[in-house]
């Protein structure tokens, strides 16, 4: 967990000098283990009362109760040892960065906590297109599909193309799964993802970002 310094009056910054680090009984590790308690509970009341005020504005207890309920979605723990304490807080989880910050209502989670799903590199499209078959996100996968093919199909038919519950999708994501981590390939606009034997995703890069062309 790693703490960074925002504007605050000098007698904050001389309380965070004389700190220097912080035991699992500081304030922002509190705040983070009784959000992590109330995710890992589904308790939305107790992650909307731990969030920003701005996400607060935009969601309800419910849609965090909802929401903590889907697969993959998880609480992550904090390292053990100390943590260097300073005003606001990033929490490095798989896929994402959560960012915390110190209000004059206590520690807030200002970012979401929610993957990023990105296409910036043919290595994140990768792991997008993974992640995003994992979780049926129907609209990830549409934006990382080239412009011709998505298109040319309807919404139903992007559904009935990556349904999990179709042999030959179930076996592309395990395989796909199994081989994160391993190099992408990449030559100009192009790019292979090999995940098996004689197996590879084709990728292409056009003006939104690296897309999907086909698994072979």
């Amino acid at each position: 967990m790693i703490l960074s310094r925002t504007a605050f009056p000098v007698g904050a910054l001389i309380v965070a000098t004389l700190l220097g680090s912080c035991s699992f009984n500081s304030r922002p590790v509190k705040v983070y283990r009784e959000f992590t308690y109330a995710w890992r509970n589904h308790n939305g009341r107790g992650v909307h009362a731990v969030v920003s005020p701005a996400l607060r504005r935009t969601s309800t207890p419910a849609y965090w109760r909802m929401t903590s309920r889907e697969p993959g979605r998880k609480a992550v723990g904090l390292p053990s040892g100390l943590i260097k304490l300073q005003w606001s807080a990033t929490v490095p989880v798989i896929f994402s960065t959560q960012v915390w910050k110190y209000t004059r209502h206590g520690w807030r989670l200002v970012s979401s906590p929610f993957p990023h799903y990105g296409q910036e590199t043919p290595d994140r499209a990768v792991v997008s297109f993974t992640r995003a078959l994992e979780f049926e996100r129907f609209d990830v996968l549409a934006q990382l599909l080239p412009d011709e093919l998505r298109l040319a199909i309807s919404p139903e038919e992007l559904k009935k193309m990556f349904d999990k519950k179709r042999p030959v999708i179930a076996e592309l994501l395990a395989k796909l799964k199994k081989a994160e981590g391993t190099p992408v390939l990449v030559s100009g606009a192009t790019a292979v993802f090999p995940y098996d034997t004689n197996r590879r995703l084709r990728l292409i890069k056009q003006d939104h970002g690296w897309c999907i062309a086909d698994p072979d």
